[in-house]
């Protein structure tokens, strides 16, 4: 019923509710996902509702929501199959690549793709379009890969951060990162070579 309730108080227009629920499906469905068998139900929604709010215009909700997906998304990989993965990387992936969002938004998004994506091989073997599973990684890693050149650099370490969780599982996860993975590796190194960057 909680679940319920808060997703419902995801659709409202007051973005101070929107907020706060977002933080609390996070700390509920992120504690209790083993507990969830049913994909299609209460999780699912509130999953959906989550991904939508990452299109809000107010910053503070798409962090809240941002981070409310990690927390689901980053213990729910066993518990859960069906959960519009591929919908939510895809979300994820705009926030970041937003020139004009919020630093703090941005970072959670990238923080957020690298849980994600770096469960890879668990979160998207059972997406039932194998394709989409496959377009949003490709998406989820260029983005990070574009966000090493943001211009902040809070951004920029978490995108690499995030990075180094993907490629690290990479060989196990993904079979077609191809050149996105080469390109996500010498974008790498570029910015380890900027001395603003080294100092985050």
């Amino acid at each position: 019923r909680a679940v319920a309730a808060l997703t419902e108080a995801l659709l409202k227009k007051d973005l101070f509710t929107k907020k706060s629920a977002a933080k609390a499906l996070g700390k509920i469905l992120g504690k209790a996902a083993h507990r969830f068998h049913d994909p299609g139900g209460a999780a699912a929604r509130a999953v959906a509702a989550l991904t939508d709010a990452l299109s809000s215009n107010a910053w503070y909700v798409k962090k809240s929501a941002a981070d409310a997906l990690g927390e689901i998304l980053g213990r729910t990989s066993d518990s859960f199959h069906d959960l519009s993965v591929a919908r939510v990387v895809a979300a994820l992936a705009k926030v970041l690549s937003d020139d004009d969002g919020n630093a703090d938004a941005k970072s959670s998004a990238a923080y957020v793709l690298g849980v994600v994506l770096g469960q890879a091989s668990d979160n998207f073997h059972d997406l039932a379009d194998a394709t989409a599973g496959a377009v949003a990684a490709l998406t989820g890693v260029a983005a990070l890969t574009g966000a090493l050149s943001d211009k902040v650099s809070v951004v920029k370490k978490s995108a690499a951060d995030a990075l180094g969780s993907i490629l690290g599982k990479a060989p196990d996860s993904f079979h077609d990162l191809g050149i996105a993975a080469a390109r996500a590796v010498v974008a790498l190194e570029e910015a380890s070579e900027n001395e603003e960057f080294m100092a985050v």
